[in-house]
C-alpha cells in the first residue's frame, strides 16, 4: 500500500479507500466485516461512508463501521471520511447546508459511529444559493470544537472551492482538505447516479494540479466497468448493460481494449491498471473503491503497486503511440 497526506490529518492516508456505500443494504454486518477486515491487513486506512448511505435505510452503513471499529478495536488506525449535508432522498430538491441540518448530521454520524471525532468531514452537496463562508463557518467552528479533523467538498464545483479557499484564507480559518468527485478512466457519457454529482474534467484536474488540493476518486472503478462487466457489455450481454449505462462508449470501449492489453503486459488486472491511473497524477489522489467481495479488496489495494509511466497513462486515456511504438 501507499501512502499519501492530507491536510488537518495527523495520520497519512492510504491511497486506496474502502467505499461502504453497499454496507447496512446490499451487504450486512458479516460481510462487511470480513471486507474491513482484509483491507485494514493489506494497510488499508481510510473507510469513506455517509450519513446518507445506504439510501434505502440511511446510516445503516456508519453503524455497521462504527461496531466494527469498535470490536477490533480500530477507531485509531483508520481515518472515518463520512458526509453529511445532503438532500433527504425523498427531497432532493431542498438543500440542507443550513447550520442546523449541518449540525444534526454531524452529531447523528458521531453517535452512530460511536466515536468523539470523525477525522474527515465531507460536506456532501453545496447549494449555491448559500454564500460559502455561511457554509465554512459552521463546519470550521465543528475542526475548532474537535468533532471533526478535516474537511472537504464533496461534489463541489472548481468555483466554488477556490470560493472556499480564499474564503479560509481571508477568515483567517482551515481551508478545505480534499475534493471529493466522481473520476475514472471510463469517462461518464450519461446519467449514471443520483442528481448533483460531479465528475473530473480536464478543467479539474488542471485546477487540481495547479493548486495540489487532493483529490478522493468516487465511481473510480466505473461499476467494475475494468473487470469482466465491461467486456460482457460490450459483447451484448443485458445484466451487464445495464448495470454499466452511462459508460458504454465507443472511448471507452477502446479505453477497455488498451487496459486489457496493457495489463496483460505488466502481469496485472485491467481494474489495477485503472486505478494506478488515476494514482498517477503528481498531486495526491485517493481512489474510493467499493468493493463486493474479499478478492475485489486485494485487487484493489493491489493497484498502489502498480506503476505506471506517462507515456502508458495517456496511451491508456488517448491510445496513439506509447514509449514511441504505434499501438
Amino acid at each position: 500500500m501507499r501512502y499519501c497526506k492530507i491536510g488537518g490529518l495527523a495520520q497519512d492516508v492510504s491511497v486506496v479507500a474502502l467505499g461502504t456505500g453497499s454496507f447496512g443494504a446490499g451487504k450486512g454486518e458479516r460481510e462487511a466485516f470480513s471486507l474491513m477486515d482484509r483491507y485494514a491487513a493489506l494497510g488499508g486506512t481510510v473507510l469513506d461512508t455517509a450519513q446518507v448511505y445506504p439510501p434505502s435505510d440511511p446510516g445503516a452503513g456508519e453503524r455497521i463501521i462504527g461496531r466494527w471499529l469498535r470490536r477490533r478495536g480500530m477507531a485509531q488506525h483508520m481515518v472515518v471520511s463520512t458526509k453529511g449535508g445532503h438532500p433527504r432522498i425523498a427531497s432532493m430538491e431542498r438543500s440542507r447546508l443550513r447550520p442546523e441540518d449541518l449540525r444534526e448530521d454531524l452529531l447523528g454520524s458521531l453517535e452512530r459511529l460511536g466515536v468523539d471525532r470523525i477525522g474527515l468531514y465531507w460536506l456532501h452537496r453545496d447549494d449555491e444559493t448559500i454564500p460559502v463562508g455561511e457554509i465554512l463557518e459552521v463546519v470550521c467552528g465543528f475542526q475548532e470544537d474537535g468533532l471533526i479533523g478535516a474537511y472537504g467538498g464533496s461534489n463541489w464545483s472548481r468555483e466554488r472551492l477556490e470560493a472556499a479557499r480564499i474564503w479560509a484564507e481571508r477568515a483567517g480559518k482551515a481551508a478545505v482538505a480534499a475534493s471529493q468527485l466522481g473520476w475514472s478512466l471510463a469517462e461518464v457519457s450519461g446519467p449514471v447516479a443520483y442528481a448533483g454529482m460531479l465528475y473530473v474534467g480536464e478543467a479539474e484536474r488542471q485546477y487540481h494540479g495547479v493548486t495540489g488540493l487532493p483529490l478522493f476518486a468516487y465511481s473510480s472503478q466505473a461499476r467494475g466497468f475494468f473487470g469482466s462487466k465491461g467486456l460482457a457489455a460490450f459483447a451484448g450481454d443485458e445484466v451487464a448493460t445495464k448495470s454499466l449505462a452511462g459508460y458504454l462508449s465507443e472511448t471507452n470501449r477502446q479505453r477497455l481494449e488498451r487496459a486489457v492489453r496493457l495489463a496483460e503486459e505488466k502481469g496485472c488486472t485491467p481494474n489495477q491498471l485503472a486505478l494506478a491511473y488515476l494514482l498517477g497524477e503528481p498531486w495526491p489522489v485517493v481512489a474510493i473503491a467499493g468493493c463486493g467481495s474479499v478478492t475485489q479488496v486485494e485487487d484493489s489495494c493491489g493497484a498502489a503497486e502498480v506503476a505506471l509511466t506517462a507515456s502508458e497513462r495517456d496511451w491508456l486515456q488517448n491510445g496513439g503511440e506509447r514509449d514511441g511504438q504505434a499501438r
